[in-house]
């Protein structure tokens, strides 16, 4: 089954709020290197798009599409959550995020499109357990890194969130299949990566260089699956 392509009407605005997110990116790591004010508004600015991007592209038009944006907007609410200080913005964040890596598994498992290890095991096995093997991997040694550090009260919603995440990721590589789509497994995987890059930020080594990588990581992974929510 061919995978639908982006429409002419819709080509021109998505790639103009792709082009706006990178733009908004570019002036959110550079305020965040001089902590200007100017970060608040390109991070809502940045993350407004990424939305923006799968409502534009069709998105609600299929239940896959449409749990998608239900996770982008529950990022957004994430994103805006973590321009406050302190625990209490940190903790509302995390869990916008927690249930917005629920929405995408949803997602990723009800897509028909993918035809991956739901509907045929065999066809994306390979992937499947290449993706297991390195989510394990990487997940126990960025637990033993990142959780003695945690503050007492954040170490089980951090665990938790490690935990929903690693699944998210491993239900990205379930859709891979006869027809899947890499925009998926890869935004997933930078998602996750940028994600540790946060995690380095808060509890390891503060520092600008965190955001620098962890930001377009976050924003890319983002971009790729509003834009393949909508085929």
């Amino acid at each position: 089954v061919p995978r639908p392509t982006l429409g002419a009407p819709r080509r021109q605005p998505v790639i103009a709020l792709v082009v706006g997110c990178g733009l908004s990116v570019v002036a959110l790591v550079m305020a965040e290197r001089h902590h200007g004010r100017a970060r608040i508004p390109a991070k809502i600015v940045a993350s407004s798009c990424f939305v923006a991007v799968a409502a534009v592209n069709g998105a609600a038009d299929t239940t896959f599409g449409t749990w998608i944006i239900i996770g982008l907007a529950l990022s957004w609410l994430g994103d805006v959550s973590l321009l406050g200080g302190g625990r209490g913005p940190f903790a509302l964040g995390l869990t916008f995020f927690l249930t917005a890596h629920l929405a995408y598994v949803v997602a990723f498992v009800v897509r028909p499109a993918g035809e991956g290890w739901v509907q045929s095991p065999s066809s994306s096995s390979p992937v499947l357990v290449i993706t297991v093997i390195a989510v394990l991997v990487v997940g126990v040694v960025a637990g033993r890194w990142i959780l003695p550090r945690v503050d007492t009260p954040l170490v089980w919603p951090v665990a938790a969130y490690m935990v929903v995440i690693s699944v998210m990721v491993l239900a990205a590589g379930g859709t891979v299949g006869v027809d899947w789509d890499a925009r998926i497994l890869t935004g997933a995987v930078l998602f996750y990566l940028s994600d540790i890059a946060v995690a380095r930020d808060r509890f390891i080594s503060p520092g600008w260089e965190n955001r620098l990588v962890g930001l377009p990581l976050y924003y890319a992974g983002q971009v790729l699956l509003a834009i393949a929510a909508g085929g």
